[in-house]
């Protein structure tokens, strides 16, 4: 599963917090009807467990979207834009 935790840093290395083994990071982008998602996030190769770093979602909304960034567990932005209107020109 993916866990939300608190990374532990050395030397601008993340450890995994089970095993204490250099963690890879890894991006992943997902697209559906209703969107996209990217998620980033840190994997240990040893025990496979995740720490989510960021995820980004981009949902269609009547023609619109709205995009919601979260760090750490926490909204940091969301922004969502209507659809345009279109303009008809006779």
């Amino acid at each position: 599963g993916v866990e939300v935790a608190e990374a532990i840093r050395v030397d601008g290395v993340v450890l995994c917090p089970r095993g204490k083994r250099p963690m890879e990071y890894v991006s992943v982008t997902e697209k559906g009807s209703g969107g996209a998602r990217i998620l980033r996030y840190y994997r240990c190769p040893a025990c496979h467990t995740r720490l989510i770093d960021e995820r980004i979602d981009v949902i269609r909304i009547d023609g619109g979207f709205k995009v919601r960034i979260v760090v750490d567990g926490k909204t940091v932005i969301s922004v969502a834009r209507p659809a345009r209107k279109r303009k008809i020109v006779k």
